[in-house]
């Protein structure tokens, strides 16, 4: 299945403000399965866009826990970790011409979710009354191996039960490079 172009984002007619509304609320029906990264444009340049929102995002999350220039790093290993382990999946499965859509629909729903987190983060680190703030992150945290188990299906070609243990995967892969270079970021 060659994924499509998304009916009626970026479409040329149609104002900035509303492709950019389009884009997002895909991304939402991406998020709780409504969609898939088909269902997005293969288009670069919104691919470039997502990627930079995806690390800015990442920069605010960080930004809680780490001083400026660490979370700057910290974010962009987190935003080319996605690029590369979607890039490499995508490549093994002989799929590598899905990784505009498939690589978008990471970034932009990790992204979406990163916003979400946001609020969270802060009432965490307020630190009072922090096992509310943990329940949410864990919810969270399954939302979004769920949204990856998703576009993990559609971009894959595969079942559901082996984009959850993709998915899965892509997880445990993501903390544990984040667990080997994180110390090294605060250390530097």
């Amino acid at each position: 299945m060659i994924m499509g172009s998304g009916p009626g984002i970026l479409n040329r007619k149609r104002s900035y403000g509303a492709d950019v509304n389009a884009v997002i609320q895909r991304f939402w029906e991406i998020a709780i399965r409504r969609a898939g990264p088909q269902d997005l444009p293969a288009s670069r340049t919104l691919l470039t866009a997502v990627l930079g929102m995806h690390w800015l995002i990442g920069i605010a999350l960080a930004g809680f826990s780490l001083p400026g220039d660490k979370a700057l790093a910290s974010a962009l290993i987190g935003t080319l970790l996605t690029v590369g382990l979607v890039h490499i999946g995508l490549a093994i499965a002989g799929l590598g011409r899905r990784l505009l859509q498939t690589l978008t629909a990471m970034a932009g729903c990790e992204a979406l979710l990163g916003l979400i987190a946001l609020p969270i983060t802060a009432w965490f680190h307020a630190g009072t009354n922090q096992a509310v703030p943990e329940l949410l992150f864990l919810g969270i945290i399954i939302w979004s191996i769920a949204v990856t188990a998703h576009i993990a299906r559609h971009a894959l070609n595969t079942t559901p039960l082996m984009a959850a243990v993709v998915a899965v995967l892509y997880f445990i892969f993501s903390l544990s490079i984040a667990g080997l270079i994180g110390p090294a970021i605060g250390r530097t």
